[in-house]
């Protein structure tokens, strides 16, 4: 799940069936209607030779949810006593039910096809008055999509997204930018990295010094939240182009004229209301372009 957030609660109770179990989690939903997600495990559990599982050790199977967007908030184990299966196997169950519940997740907020349509309905309504009225800079707007994982990267390729800013979660993996520049330049899209929000010490160390063979390789540009993050950048590689991120606090026109010999892009506070965000597109939106990039702070990430 693409956004880091604090986990989400599932209440699990877990049968079984002739051997088998199944699982029943409840988590939160849309709207506050519970989610429920059913999974019958591919796992059929022997009657016991010697020693059969006790209730705790399955139960701490089963809880574990380290590196997933959960936790188990409740268990209920039904468990009728007398059986066994290797430990690694339950873990592969717990797994499987919790990619389960992932997908559901992602299901149950993936917008239905009115909602797409109504969206759709708006874009080209929003973007034939934008070329009745000469629009700014008579451009039209396009697609840009965050996301922290190869197979977002994919889908807002596939999806048609002109620029995909990418930030993989855990230690700096050169390889794995890489392989997002390849799909992004498959499909005609831009490729950036984007920083933490807080790059400390340790990153920058780990982070700049690859910035040289990244651009080579198709990464060409960095998204910084921070301008001491983005004089790192300009250190290590001068041909990389820089975009600001939600943390550079784009307020308004006198932010984006000190902003504009830095960065090809900013992104607006997302905490600016609609018509002070209307405003700013205004007043910068006519301005001509710096020698050196296109800043015009008018994308805004929601």
């Amino acid at each position: 799940m693409a956004e880091h957030s604090e986990p989400l609660p599932i209440d699990v109770t877990v049968t079984w069936d002739d051997g088998t179990a199944c699982f029943e989690g409840v988590l939160p939903g849309r709207g506050g209607e519970p989610l429920r997600v059913l999974y019958r495990a591919d796992l059929q559990m022997e009657p016991a030779r010697s020693r059969p599982l006790a209730p705790e050790e399955i139960a701490e199977q089963f809880t574990r949810t380290g590196g997933t967007p959960f936790v188990i908030r409740r268990l209920d184990l039904r468990y009728p006593g007398g059986l066994f299966a290797p430990l690694s196997a339950l873990n592969r169950v717990r797994r499987t039910f919790l990619e389960k519940v992932e997908e559901a997740v992602v299901a149950a907020h993936r917008p239905g096809p009115d909602a797409v349509r109504a969206a759709r309905e708006r874009a080209e309504a929003a973007i034939s008055g934008l070329v009745r009225t000469g629009g700014v800079a008579n451009r039209l707007p396009s697609v840009s999509v965050y996301t922290d994982t190869l197979e977002g990267v994919e889908a807002a390729v596939r999806g048609g997204a002109r620029t995909v800013y990418f930030e993989p979660a855990g230690p700096v993996v050169p390889a794995l930018l890489e392989e997002a520049a390849a799909l992004c330049r498959a499909g005609g899209a831009d490729a950036v990295w984007k920083w933490p929000s807080i790059t400390r010490r340790a990153f920058l160390d780990a982070a700049a010094p690859l910035l040289p063979s990244l651009y080579d390789a198709g990464v060409h540009g960095v998204m910084v939240s921070g301008l001491g993050a983005a004089d790192a950048v300009r250190e290590a590689e001068p041909r990389m182009r820089l975009f600001g991120a939600a943390g550079l606090n784009v307020w308004n026109h006198r932010t984006t004229r000190v902003l504009a010999p830095l960065f090809l892009r900013c992104t607006a506070s997302p905490e600016l209301p609609a018509a002070d965000l209307a405003r700013l597109a205004e007043l910068t939106g006519g301005r001509p372009r710096c020698s050196r990039c296109s800043c015009r702070a008018t994308s805004r990430r929601w």
